[in-house]
């Protein structure tokens, strides 16, 4: 082979390498406006055909998303489960690290837990600049599980938000 093809002139080493794709490209030029239409129908556009013969009702049991799957499988599911459920790594590894020491995983920070005249292990510090949304927060630790409370002031906290823990470190 090397030896025929040591005597092939250029052109006729381009015309070997053209590939499957370029052959397809070649003949494609060719075609007529109409043949091209027609073969751009594509597997949506054959199926569209196929759907405008459904009944509303087909339409509809077509149309359940996977997250709506999800939502019909989840309404089943209790409190405990779905607690669990959303209950990340990191989460988990926060919760862990609170009944380990004295301090809020947010020691780093400077935020130190005393204990409040209700007998809840809270945080004396609001530090708004370190967090990313620039929210002013306080860290609750009670038995063990590690709360975001989100407000401005000491004295609304009873209207915050509790949600659990993320380690922003």
């Amino acid at each position: 082979m090397s030896n025929l093809r040591a005597s092939e002139t250029d052109e006729e080493r381009r015309n070997r390498r053209v590939s499957n794709s370029q052959r397809m490209s070649i003949l494609r030029a060719s075609e007529t406006d109409e043949k091209r239409r027609n073969r751009r129908a594509s597997n949506s556009q054959r199926m569209s055909t196929l759907r405008a013969s459904e009944t509303d009702e087909e339409k509809r049991n077509r149309r359940v998303s996977n997250s709506q799957r999800m939502s019909i499988l989840r309404a089943s599911e209790t409190d405990e489960k779905r607690r669990n459920r959303r209950v990340s790594n990191s989460q988990r590894m926060s919760i862990l690290r609170a009944s380990e020491t004295n301090r809020c995983p947010k020691d780093r920070c400077g935020i130190n837990k005393s204990v409040s005249p209700d007998g809840k292990i809270r945080a004396t510090r609001y530090v708004p600049e370190h967090c990313p949304s620039k929210l002013h927060q306080a860290i609750q630790c009670v038995s063990g599980r590690v709360l975001l409370w989100k407000g401005t002031t000491p004295e609304n906290a009873e209207t915050f938000v509790p949600v659990l823990y993320r380690n922003r470190a």
